[in-house]
Parts: structure tokens; C-alpha cells; sequence
């Protein structure tokens, strides 16, 4: 049995985690106004579901899963455009 290629898993889980950290650095003097903010954008994104729903009416619990996993792929692909700094061996 052939053994998972762990420093591919690694580098993988090295670059979310920079991404990870830029975001919480951009975030973290936001915090007070965090709560409403994510009301805000989670009204937006059901009004968005709910306007999208009436033209292709599949449903809208359809609908947010098709937007959590757009959002998904787009964190991926920016993780590998923009993988930062190669780490230190040490």
C-alpha cells in the first residue's frame, strides 16, 4: 500500500493557514462591528438565493449549496494563486 504524500498535505495546509491569518489580521480590528456585518451579508446572500430562486425554482436550500461550494472552490483557487512565503526548514 502506497504511502499519501504528507509534505504535499502540509504545503497545502501551510498555505490555507497563511490565508487564514492574513484574513484574521484584516479582520481582527473589525471585530466590534463583525455580528451585524455577518447578518448583513447573510440577508444579502438569502435575498440573492430567494431573487435567483424565482427564475430557476429548484429550491433554495439547492441554491445555498450551490453558493457555499462557489464560495469553497474560489478560497482554493486563491490559495494556490497566491501561495505566500515557502516555509523555513528547520
Amino acid at each position: 500500500m502506497e504511502m499519501p504524500d504528507l509534505q504535499g498535505i502540509m504545503d497545502i495546509l501551510t498555505r490555507v493557514g497563511r490565508w487564514v491569518d492574513i484574513v484574521a489580521k484584516v479582520v481582527n480590528p473589525l471585530m466590534a462591528f463583525m455580528l451585524p456585518i455577518l447578518f448583513f451579508i447573510g440577508d444579502l446572500l438569502r435575498d440573492v438565493i430567494l431573487w435567483v430562486n424565482t427564475f430557476i425554482p429548484v429550491g433554495n436550500y439547492t441554491w445555498f449549496i450551490v453558493v457555499t461550494s462557489v464560495v469553497g472552490v474560489v478560497a482554493i483557487v486563491l490559495t494556490f494563486l497566491f501561495p505566500g512565503e515557502k516555509p523555513e526548514d528547520d
